[in-house]
């Protein structure tokens, strides 16, 4: 999916234009001696008004067309006289810019402040950011008047729009004109399934206009049989009659702005499909198709076209909130490296005999010489139940087959199906009411949006996540119902569709799975410093999870594809599964003492898959990673370099056991929250810093994609090389410090420090 396109222009842009005005002002009063000086500043005058202009209004393109004739004129074997001449066309249309083109800059920024404070609000429907991208449009484009006056400083193309009195800045529905070499001609008109218009000359020519979707599919002619289109669809036209082998141009009138160009085929046969974006005002207007006849003449065809807006929330456009999209992908990748290190696939620490004697897991979870715990929970000393809840045999053998039968086939399915084995051991057949309650507000969900995908309501999509903290399965379970029900009405009609679903199900049951991923929710022992050990772990996981939970909340509108009004309700939902993931921790410490033997007996044993499985799961894993980022950056070279980046990690975790190893770089590696906190703060400032640096929104993404990778890429591959080195001795300085990190960390993920 290309990135969308916002007329949002840059600041630095418009305060150039800004003091070129006030330089060229305060020269041309001064002595004559100043002339040099004066042309000078008259060039970067015309240079920076030409900037600020709309794109494509037709002074912008007639002067980006004779630029491009300049260009290939002196890289051929033109004459002097030649290259002269186009050279004295665009100096004399510079002219006629400076003498009659006066933008008004403060407009200009003014316009810009409301689109930006429109793009802010998650409100804003459709119509209100295409009047805002509109206003914006009208203050960047002269009108009729001056821009024939600039274009009539230099010999007009064939192609160049034509003011025709009455017609482009009048027009009425259902109004068509034709002119062949300036001398109006009659068409025979025909309307084809109420959908397409056909219009036929005696001269030959002929053309075929219609308009439809995304999807393809023709929007209905409005009323006295006028062409209709929505914002964001397509303009098509087809037909016969342009001289073979030359350029036709469509333009929008009242002021004209091209729609695009049309080759023409040899036998003067034509088509073309031009968008209409949402940067055109709603209203009626004049559509114009100007070429040249087998003669040599101008022929040009003029329409009347209406465009209405779109209903319903705005689209999501990456380039209009560029800082919040790099932001959240710095989130996004340092989240998906701390996951991958926790899970022991990209850093592990080594000892000689390699016994698993790092795996002792009584650390203290928030010292800052801590080492990454692996996921999962541990075994259990004390095999006591103290307590013998009410249960169903045939529950807990069908949800202990599910966790088999997954487990030969997917790690992550089975660590989902058996998440909630604390809650089974502890409440017996209760435990069962979560995912059941998950499927009813699966089913609520897709009623709460009609059945189309998209994002329910913000109490909906919260019940949903802490159904999915306290059990992975429960939020599971919702999902699917959620998928079935909007399948069955037929909601799922769009690649957007399917990344909003994949981002929705892994908000609605993935939280656990990423806590556990830094931290088990129960461990065999807790050494020396029992409460310091169990209150840290419910504090680190209950971190990493609610981080995650908030990227993954922030993510949904640019994997739907539009906005709604709670995207911007983050810290809510970070605020309950912070809550709903202490009491997760209390619960398992519970069903730890009170039924420790139950719970072993339900638990099923997930074995890490072998290498050849691993690298397959690291393929698809990567394949969805692009069919997500995708929207974000578009189909690029930065797509696929982030791809690779994301990819090498995984691909060397599967050989790392080989590298050499140094226990000297095994000791100052961070570790622990440390790495977590050190990788959060340098991953946001870095995207800070290149959103800062970089003003093109486009390039700025796409270098940050692949920029904001790099520092946790960094710090996993010198993981790859450590090991070795003693486990450092925790002392009440360490934990303090522990503690100090944890509290910078917890503030980052909540906003309120912001690196």
């Amino acid at each position: 999916m290309p990135l969308s396109t916002t007329t949002t222009l840059a600041r630095a842009t418009v305060e150039r234009l800004r003091a070129a005005q006030e330089q060229a002002s305060s020269l041309a009063q001064q002595s004559t001696a100043a002339n040099t000086n004066s042309r000078t500043a008259r060039e970067q005058l015309a240079e920076a008004t030409l900037a600020v202009l709309d794109p494509k209004s037709a002074i912008v393109v007639a002067m980006s067309d004779l630029a491009q004739k300049l260009e290939q004129l002196q890289k051929s074997d033109a004459t002097a006289a030649q290259i002269r001449e186009v050279s004295q066309r665009i100096e004399a249309l510079n002219t006629a810019v400076i003498d009659n083109v006066a933008v008004s800059v403060d407009a200009v920024a003014a316009a810009q402040d409301v689109l930006a404070a429109v793009l802010a609000d998650p409100t804003s429907t459709e119509a209100e950011i295409a009047e805002a991208r509109a206003t914006l449009t009208e203050a960047r484009t002269p009108d009729l008047a001056v821009v024939e006056e600039v274009l009539g400083a230099v010999p007009r193309e064939h192609w160049a729009p034509i003011a025709i009195p009455g017609v482009v800045d009048q027009p009425r529905a259902g109004n068509v004109v034709f002119l062949d070499n300036s001398e109006s001609k009659s068409m025979q008109l025909v309307r084809v399934n109420n959908t397409a218009l056909q219009l036929q000359s005696n001269e030959g020519f002929a053309l075929t206009i219609t308009t439809r979707d995304k999807n393809g599919v023709p929007f209905q002619l409005g009323e006295g049989g006028s062409i209709v289109v929505k914002h964001d669809n397509f303009v098509a036209i087809a037909g016969q009659g342009f001289a073979g082998g030359t350029m036709a141009k469509t333009w929008l009138f009242s002021s004209p702005r091209e729609l695009g160009s049309i080759d023409v085929a040899r036998d003067g046969s034509f088509s073309a499909e031009h968008p209409i974006g949402d940067d055109v005002k709603v209203g009626v207007h004049t559509a114009q198709v100007n070429g040249l006849s087998p003669t040599g003449e101008t022929r040009s065809l003029s329409i009347t076209v209406e465009v209405l807006p779109n209903e319903g929330p705005a689209p999501f456009d990456p380039l209009a909130k560029r800082s919040d999209v790099v932001q959240l992908t710095a989130e996004l990748l340092t989240l998906a490296a701390v996951a991958g290190a926790a899970s022991g696939g990209s850093r592990r620490s080594r000892s000689d005999d390699d016994d698993d004697s790092d795996d002792d897991t009584e650390r203290d979870a928030a010292d800052v010489n801590e080492l990454s715990t692996q996921r999962g929970s541990i075994g259990l000393l004390a095999r006591v139940d103290r307590i013998t809840p009410p249960t169903m045999l045939v529950y807990d053998s069908v949800m202990q087959m599910l966790g088999r039968f997954a487990a030969a086939r997917s790690a992550l399915l089975a660590r989902v199906i058996g998440d909630g084995a604390y809650l089974r051991a502890l409440t017996g057949i209760v435990s069962g009411l979560l995912p059941l309650i998950g499927i009813l507000l699966g089913v609520l969900a897709a009623r709460d949006v009609e059945f189309v995908a998209g994002v329910p309501s913000l109490w909906l999509v919260i019940a949903i996540v802490l159904v999915g903290a306290l059990d992975a399965f429960g939020g599971f379970a919702a999902t699917l119902s959620f998928v079935v029900a909007v399948s069955a009405a037929g909601g799922i009609a769009s690649a957007d569709s399917v990344r909003g679903i994949l981002g929705f199900a892994v908000l609605a049951f993935g939280v656990p799975i990423v806590a556990g991923a830094t931290r088990p929710f129960r461990r065999e022992s807790y050494g020396d410093a029992p409460v310091w050990g169990r209150v840290s772990d419910a504090v680190v996981l209950s971190l990493v999870g609610a981080w995650g939970a908030g990227s993954m909340f922030s993510a949904l509108p640019g994997l739907f594809g539009f906005t709604y009004a709670d995207a911007d309700r983050t810290r809510l939902v970070q605020a309950f599964v912070l809550v709903a993931l202490v009491a997760r921790y209390m619960l398992e410490q519970a069903a730890a003492a009170l039924t420790a033997n139950r719970l072993a007996s339900l638990e099923v044993d997930v074995n890490e898959p072998v290498t050849a499985r691993r690298l397959t799961t690291s393929l698809l894993q990567t394949a969805l990673f692009v069919f997500v980022a995708v929207v974000f950056i578009g189909n690029n070279w930065a797509l696929w370099v982030g791809a690779v980046l994301f990819l090498m990690p995984k691909v060397v975790g599967l050989v790392n056991d080989q590298f050499p190893h140094s226990a000297r770089l095994e000791w100052w590696l961070p570790k622990g929250i440390t790495r977590i906190v050190i990788m959060l703060v340098v991953a946001k400032w870095w995207a800070s810093l290149l959103d800062n640096a970089i003003d093109d929104a486009a390039t700025m993404l796409r270098v940050g994609f692949v920029a904001l990778g790099l520092p946790a890429l960094v710090l996993t591959a010198l993981g790859w090389f450590a090991g070795g080195a003693p486990k450092r001795a925790s002392t009440p300085i360490t934990r303090i410090a522990g503690v100090i990190v944890l509290i910078v960390g917890v503030l980052i993920v909540l906003g309120v420090i912001n690196p």
